[in-house]
């Protein structure tokens, strides 16, 4: 996601100095590479358009007063990659991210460049694989096998790497497979943690 955005951050900078109107650059082999648009103050204003080598449309962004304020990305292919929306030049709002096969993988909102809120991240099939709820207390998730079972739940601090609190695992078939506690270390190894086996047997424990 954040090659994305820098991706259309840069655009915004590349036509920011443009004189005329309307704006454009080409590849040495004469295809078009950026096209946009400038008001009389000479920022960037409506739609902007960047194409790759081979003539495909890769990223379509909206300006106004020289600020971005969408932008998509687009797969080799033509379909969409991303959606992306910004105020004040930071993401705020709901984003998108895609297969190349058109599918959902991720959706969720940003605010001042931060995520908050429930996201959802799917597999490529469509099915759902994770939800993640973001708050400035904690972050909660649950994730999913591809049957629609649970597999994981359990909280991670700040940083949605390091593991707190009680975990559980699951099997496929929706059993127990661990419970186990953490305390933020580094190494995001757990203190306490207690093994079962598909049916219920309990086979480690500390």
């Amino acid at each position: 996601m954040k090659s994305i955005i820098t991706s259309l951050l840069l655009m915004s900078s590349t036509y920011t100095f443009a004189q005329n109107k309307e704006h454009k650059e080409y590849y040495e082999n004469g295809k078009l590479r950026l096209s946009g648009y400038v008001d009389k103050d000479g920022k960037q204003t409506g739609e902007a358009k960047e194409y790759d080598e081979n003539g495909m449309l890769r990223t379509l962004s909206h300006f106004k007063n020289g600020e971005i304020i969408d932008g998509t990305t687009y797969y080799t292919n033509g379909k969409i990659q991303s959606t992306v929306t910004f105020k004040g030049g930071k993401i705020n709002g709901e984003t998108k991210n895609y297969y190349e096969n058109g599918n959902l993988a991720e959706a969720g909102t940003y605010k001042d460049g931060e995520p908050v809120g429930e996201w959802k991240e799917y597999y490529e099939s469509g099915k759902l694989a994770k939800i993640i709820n973001i708050s400035s207390q904690e972050i909660r998730s649950k994730s999913y096998y591809e049957n629609g079972s649970l597999e994981s739940e359990g909280q991670y601090q700040s940083d949605e790497e390091t593991k707190v609190g009680e975990w559980k695992d699951y099997y496929e078939n929706g059993k127990l497979k661990q419970v186990a506690n953490y305390n933020g270390n580094q190494m995001n190894l757990p203190s306490k943690v207690k093994k079962y086996d598909e049916n219920g047997k309990v086979t480690f424990e500390n």
